[in-house]
């Protein structure tokens, strides 16, 4: 799991805003970015989201390196690769219905 994704698992796990994990300390719009891996914080930021949420360090890195995804993440992840190209996009998309009337 990258950074930003976490950070965004925590936040939403919290039931915190965007608004109000950023405010005082980056935009809500670098924070989005930062969630959706367009672009990266440094250390300090992400310390500060961090004690925000009132989550340790130790704690966000057993998180980090003990993550598994689930279905629905590894999907999602795929799903993005997948739309690189149209026949890429196509291929998955039908291997999903497939799957999707198999457990129907």
């Amino acid at each position: 799991m990258e950074h930003g994704k976490l950070i965004k698992k925590l936040r939403t796990d919290r039931k915190i805003s965007r608004e109000s994990l950023a405010k005082g300390i980056h935009s809500v719009s670098t924070l989005q970015r930062f969630e959706n891996s367009s672009s990266k914080v440094d250390i300090d930021t992400l310390w500060l989201f961090l004690d925000r949420m009132n989550v340790r360090m130790d704690e966000y890195y057993a998180e980090f390196h003990n993550y598994q995804p689930t279905k629905k993440d590894f999907l999602r992840e795929s799903f993005s690769k997948s739309m690189v190209s149209a026949s890429k996009a196509k291929g998955y998309l039908e291997n999903l219905q497939n799957e999707y009337q198999k457990k129907s």
